[in-house]
């Protein structure tokens, strides 16, 4: 039996082609990462055929040119930036809530707070430290209402005080 020498020649181009083309698809993409001035990094891919570029950005592959902007920097306040948010906090008539309506006078919009709640007995002895995270989106020279569920009571002979111990926000 005789081999034709044309099939041959297409088995042959066929393992080269298919070889080539398995080769260039694990290949077909450049590897790098960008590193920004606030500390982030993003893994970066390019197109080895095309020269266009991928940029991996909230879990998904999207054109360099999409992404238009970097999601903000979440920072952790100063004290100074803390010390510029005032307000009045009550628990409310409903005995467990911590209510607060809060004057954002820093330089960051928020998106949490976390709140110190301190009880103490009629002879000032410290009877519970409590410490609350409220995630809440609250703008810029804003006034915001927040609420918090505590898990205690006051008592009769207790008082008790309140304050913010940490935010972060994104600065404006």
């Amino acid at each position: 039996m005789t081999t034709n020498p044309l099939n041959s020649a297409r088995v042959l181009l066929a393992i080269i082609g298919v070889s080539c083309a398995i080769f260039l698809w694990t290949e077909r993409f450049e590897y790098d990462h960008m590193n920004l001035p606030n500390g982030e990094s993003y893994p970066v891919r390019i197109n080895r055929l095309t020269g266009n570029s991928q940029v991996l950005y909230r879990g998904v592959w999207k054109p360099a040119a999409e992404v238009k902007s970097v999601p903000p920097l979440i920072e952790n306040l100063s004290q100074d930036q803390l010390r510029r948010l005032t307000g009045k906090g009550e628990i409310g008539s409903m005995e467990g809530v911590f209510n607060l309506t809060l004057y954002n006078g820093s330089d960051f919009a928020l998106r949490e707070i976390t709140i110190e709640i301190t009880v103490r007995d009629s002879h000032q002895e410290e009877v519970l430290q409590r410490y609350y995270r409220i995630v809440q989106d609250h703008d810029y020279r804003q006034n915001g209402e927040y609420a918090q569920a505590l898990d205690f009571s006051v008592g009769p002979q207790q008082s008790w005080s309140w304050k913010i111990t940490a935010a972060r926000g994104i600065k404006i």
